[in-house]
């Protein structure tokens, strides 16, 4: 090595990994270099070691000697929202501004802060405003791979950026055309069949028809790339997905088939979900660990594994996995809301509020966020007002479910909030034929603001509608507990109402 050249010890292993990896022979392969150490020379700046490793990457593919996904492998890094690297990724490009590896990493950067920015919601329940912000960061990366062609059009994660762009922004048509151009350049490429073959589910307007036509077409290349051969389970796949979740129990025997044509990560991590649903923990755990093992390092499938774990109240497993997801995507919202929730479960109110309001960051219009900060802020902070604001956010963003609308109404009762009335109203009739509901809570919120209205502390609101309850008791759930405990705070006195509200 020249002089004046010495790397620190965690560069030299980072190179070693790229020199020495060795790649799996079918479906995904293992990972052939470390995230976190990529990411780390680029907060380092140390913009020649990097765009050197990545570049020479790119050289080795071209010659043979390296796989598609490998280099594709290593961009994915760069799929990382924290708020740190635009300012080094903008260095980066200052000093070097031809090079394919710098616009690489800025698109695939701005590709991830896109989604994020959208939401992981359904198009119909999608905000005018998060498709604004997603189009604006996809504007940037659509220039960026753009560029990177321009550069060099052998770089096959480009093409895929496109494909994934497109498909969400500008249409079936648009995607063709990418797919082909890239195409010319390596017909076999397991990176554009992969991904076009994923912009033909029928939630991105294609079909299983589109799919199997499209198989038929690449089957010629199986003996040129072998690794093909698993784009076979798609159909299976895309059917089972289709299957809505009330129903998982039909999707099982399908994921199985899939898996059997085709040893493809996103599938064990589908059927991990299917396996959730159907209340079988281990085989869920099982199959998210198959999943990681094919594709180390995605922040996506730790996130599943680790909501599994927090299900099974593994908590500190389940930290262990969210803690990697976040190392690897600073501010993904999924992985910040969960892990927040987790430190909930775990009683560490202070760290599920950092991470939570962290989530807030690009997840704004997630209801769950909301609805987890309603908790902490009830039970752990005791701060009402507070825990009112974000219950109420969350069911307006789709979290309309009669617990979270009690809590609503408990939270405004401890705040003398006259808005109680309206919001037992709701959750009383939520309860109507929700056998599920306790009664004694439902009989608490209607007691609660027939009084305030009767006894003209809230004269504006009309008194609630008496409808007969099913006496059914809902699940169990450890929260309830302390809303039982209120409960009978509130009857085991003989003061009115419009002493303990303090409104007389």
């Amino acid at each position: 090595m020249p002089q004046g050249s010495c790397l620190k010890p965690k560069y030299l292993l980072f190179f070693a990994i790229f020199v020495f990896a060795t790649t799996a022979n079918a479906g995904y392969p293992a990972d052939a270099f470390d995230k976190k150490a990529v990411i780390q020379l680029l907060k380092d700046e140390n913009f020649d070691r990097l765009d050197q490793v990545l570049s020479d990457l790119q050289v080795a593919y071209e010659k043979g000697k390296r796989d598609e996904l490998e280099v594709a492998h290593a961009f994915d890094a760069f799929g990382n929202s924290d708020p740190e690297l635009e300012a080094r990724l903008n260095a980066w490009l200052k000093q070097k501004p031809n090079s394919f590896a710098a616009h690489l990493a800025n698109a695939e950067y701005h590709m991830n802060i896109g989604w994020h920015a959208r939401g992981g919601r359904w198009a119909k329940d999608t905000q005018e405003k998060q498709f604004a912000k997603m189009k604006a960061y996809f504007r940037v990366a659509g220039e960026e791979f753009n560029r990177v062609i321009m550069i060099n059009p052998q770089v096959m994660p480009a093409y895929r950026g496109l494909i994934r762009r497109s498909y969400a922004f500008e249409g079936n048509d648009v995607t063709e055309q990418i797919v082909r151009q890239g195409l010319k350049i390596r017909p076999a490429s397991y990176l554009i069949h992969y991904q076009y073959l994923w912009s033909l589910q029928p939630k991105w307007g294609g079909s299983l028809q589109q799919i199997e036509k499209h198989l038929e077409s690449i089957r010629q290349y199986y003996t040129t790339n072998p690794r093909l051969r698993n784009l076979e389970a798609y159909p299976d796949y895309v059917e089972a997905n289709q299957i809505p979740w009330r129903e998982c129990q039909n999707a099982t025997s399908i994921f199985n088939e899939a898996l059997k044509k085709g040893d493809l990560a996103h599938v064990y991590k589908e059927r991990g979900n299917n396996h959730r649903c159907l209340g079988n923990k281990q085989a869920a755990i099982k199959d998210f660990s198959t999943a990681i093992k094919l594709s180390p390092q995605s922040s996506g499938y730790l996130r599943s594994r680790g909501y599994m774990y927090y299900r099974m109240k593994e908590y500190q497993q389940a930290l262990s996995d969210f803690d990697e997801a976040i190392a690897l995507d600073r501010m993904n919202p999924k992985a910040l809301r969960d892990r927040g929730n987790v430190y909930y479960a775990m009683n560490r109110p202070n760290s599920a509020l950092q991470d939570l309001n962290d989530a807030l960051s690009y997840g704004s219009y997630d209801g769950r966020t909301h609805k987890y900060l309603g908790y902490v802020y009830y039970y752990q902070k005791k701060s009402y007002a507070t825990a009112a604001n974000h219950l109420k956010e969350a069911i307006e963003l789709g979290e309309s479910h009669p617990f979270t609308q009690y809590l609503l109404t408990a939270s405004l009762w401890h705040e003398r909030d006259c808005a109680l009335v309206g919001e037992a109203k709701k959750y009383a009739k939520m309860c109507s034929d929700n056998p599920k509901c306790k009664v004694k809570n439902v009989e608490w919120a209607r007691k609660s603001a027939d009084h305030a209205v009767n006894n003209n502390i809230c004269p504006d609101i009309s008194p609630l509608d008496k409808k007969p309850l099913d006496n059914k008791s809902e699940e169990e759930d450890s929260i309830l507990a302390i809303i039982e405990n209120m409960i009978y705070d509130i009857y085991k006195g003989t003061q009115k109402l419009c002493d303990i509200l303090k409104f007389c």
